[in-house]
């Protein structure tokens, strides 16, 4: 039962430092289309989207893989490949969209539209 305890408390704290700052550069990048006081209508989603990525990033590149061998696999096996009940079969990652200011708004929306699962009922 200890061992159990131990294993839900974890005395070594997370540090979300780097992450925060990537969102808040992403917010920052938004300064010409959003008033500062709505940032928090952008900063809050885009902090989840970055934690739904974080899950994700470790069986990304094996989900893109199947989905270009075949678009039309089963969403089920698709989740079984991503470890979760959602997945995302865009090229795109949060950091790489922000390197095209050009094409945010277009990249953008083919990253949201890729993500399976992710928000729907």
């Amino acid at each position: 039962m200890m061992d159990e305890k131990k294993a839900l408390w974890d005395d070594n704290p997370v540090d979300i430092t780097s992450e925060a700052n990537f969102i808040w550069s992403i917010a920052n990048k938004l300064r010409g289309s959003y008033m500062p006081d709505k940032y928090g209508d952008v900063v809050i989603p885009m902090t989840i989207i970055r934690r739904f990525e974080c899950a994700l990033e470790r069986t990304k590149a094996a989900v893109l893989a199947q989905y270009k061998q075949n678009p039309a696999y089963p969403a089920k096996a698709m989740q079984r490949i991503s470890g979760f009940q959602f997945y995302n079969t865009s090229d795109f990652n949060l950091k790489e969209l922000c390197n095209d200011p050009d094409h945010i708004a277009a990249n953008f929306h083919e990253y949201l539209v890729s993500a399976q699962q992710i928000g729907r009922r």
